[in-house]
């Protein structure tokens, strides 16, 4: 008898045990919040239904899946009913300014893709995601072609002073989602009528241009391949610019007549074609070593190299290689709309992990249908896809290892003839997505690299702007100064007084 109570004594004391919740903040408390709550990103909120499969899509195209019976509560139970969902957008680097964001990782330089917050209260009440839950969530990115393979997913804290700091939590999923094979448009040179000029001009007249669909992508067979994806969407431009640019070199050097048809080279789509069972890294790197090796190959080594330059063909082809991108989900072959759709997959054997993974981007993959059926979104628009187990910021990023990085001393100084209630100074790197905060020492200036941190090393050469924002009584300033990295220098920044709209207008051309 004595066992037995001590046993349901025990029970007793671990079923009341709390957990303890992180804290998330999606804005610190300093003297500059009341500048920022007037130019970051807007909080979208969401009610759902934790007892069921939701998926929310956000204003900027932000798509977030959240499998049922996700939350859990501080006594560890299972959240049923209603929850409210916070999502916060930080997508360009204006956005990084305006949310007062920078883009570090323990002191090293970060160039993001894009920063999404999320947070879920049920009651007011701060929940948890439970053990094995993850959320899946795509991030638009409007050109994925820049996108380097090491992409990595990082989680945002504050430190004291209101600076954020990234901590590395995991890695881009590069699986594809395939959408139906109708809503690309794939539209191809057919053929062209042109004139030759004369030698001394060395290039053609197009006379007549003829587009039309291809049918060559449009079979059926290819459905549920990465034919029918965004990413190769992406690529097609490139295949379709570089058989053209072959086609008109064969062409120019082949025909001896003076009008003739184009010949356009079919090489690089057919590697595509002919490896629908491959990675589709494994055919973008088919792709660059076919493109690379051509010109050496019909004897038109410098016209074609300059050609392929200017036209960045080779580069792109490059980069997609370098994202290993893999092969398309494929889904079971059960109706996943059915109310029954989990119990089914659990009968075919699938875990409770692999089941949220199939739903959750079986409904990624109908919002994306309905958005491109309803042209929400523009033909390029592609994400980054990725899952995560914690709540708060969220950061897609991968580090920023320039060799030709050195160690710089930069530092500003305010310049107004107005006492200014405070002030927050940032350094953007013109084009890479870095954001960088100044912090202030003790002589007044604003530093923006630590002494001892790997991110003193900057980029020498490398253009950059330094924004300044402050207020006083209500008003905003703003100022802004375009620099060259270098290893000094010491930079003083106009501040001027000026409206919320003026500041949002000039920060955009910083995108």
């Amino acid at each position: 008898m004595a066992t037995l109570i001590s046993c349901s004594n025990n029970k007793t004391k671990d079923e009341t045990k709390q957990l303890i919740i992180e804290e998330r903040h999606d804005f610190p408390a300093t003297k500059s919040e009341k500048l920022f709550t007037l130019l970051r990103p807007q909080t979208q909120i969401f009610q759902v239904n934790a007892d069921s499969d939701n998926s929310i899509k956000c204003k900027n195209g932000t798509l977030v899946f959240i499998p049922k019976n996700s939350f859990i509560g501080l006594d560890g139970s299972l959240i049923k009913g209603k929850v409210d969902i916070s999502v916060i957008e930080v997508l360009s680097v204006s956005d990084f300014i305006m949310a007062n964001l920078q883009t570090v990782c323990n002191g090293r330089i970060l160039q993001s893709e894009g920063m999404v917050y999320i947070d879920v209260r049920a009651n007011a009440q701060s929940i948890a995601l439970a053990d094995g839950k993850k959320l899946q969530i795509e991030l638009p990115k409007a050109d994925r072609s820049a996108m380097p393979a090491d992409t990595r997913i990082f989680s945002g804290t504050y430190d004291s002073s209101g600076h954020i700091n990234w901590t590395e939590t995991g890695k881009i999923e590069n699986m594809l989602i395939p959408l139906p094979l109708n809503l690309f448009d794939y539209k191809v040179w057919k053929s062209t009528a042109f004139e030759r000029l004369g030698n001394d001009t060395g290039y053609t007249s197009l006379v007549t241009n003829d587009i039309i669909d291809s049918m060559t992508f449009k079979k059926p067979s290819l459905n549920n391949t990465f034919i029918a994806t965004r990413e190769f969407e992406e690529r097609f431009y490139y295949i379709d610019a570089a058989e053209w640019n072959i086609g008109y070199y064969t062409s120019y050097y082949l025909t001896k007549v003076k009008k003739g048809t184009m010949i356009k080279d079919s090489g690089i789509s057919n590697i595509y074609l002919n490896n629908l069972n491959k990675p589709l890294w494994y055919c973008d790197s088919l792709a660059y070593n076919y493109l690379k090796g051509w010109g050496l190959k019909k004897g038109f080594d410098s016209l074609w190299r300059d050609e392929v330059h200017s036209h960045s063909l080779l580069e792109a082809f490059r980069r997609f290689y370098q994202q290993k991108l893999t092969n398309v989900i494929e889904f079971p072959n059960i109706d996943l709309n059915a109310k029954d759709a989990r119990e089914k997959l659990v009968a075919k054997g699938y875990k409770e992990d692999e089941i949220d993974e199939i739903l959750g981007s079986y409904n990624m993959q109908k919002q994306l249908v309905t958005s491109r059926k309803n042209k929400v979104m523009t033909e390029r628009i592609v994400a980054n896809t990725f899952s995560v187990s914690k709540l708060g910021w969220i950061n897609c990023d991968h580090f920023y290892d320039e060799p030709n990085a050195k160690a710089s001393e930069l530092a500003a100084t305010i310049n107004t003839k107005d006492t200014l209630e405070s002030c927050s100074l940032s350094l953007v790197i013109n084009g890479m997505k870095i954001a960088l905060n100044g912090i202030i020492d003790k002589s007044g200036a604003y530093k923006f690299t630590g002494e001892d941190e790997i991110h003193t090393r900057l980029p020498m050469g490398e253009k950059a702007t330094i924004v300044g924002i402050s207020f006083k009584n209500d008003k905003p300033y703003l100022g802004t100064k375009e620099i060259i990295i270098s290893e000094k220098g010491l930079f003083s920044i106009d501040l001027k007084a000026t409206t919320i709209d003026s500041i949002n207008e000039k920060l955009k051309k910083l995108d």
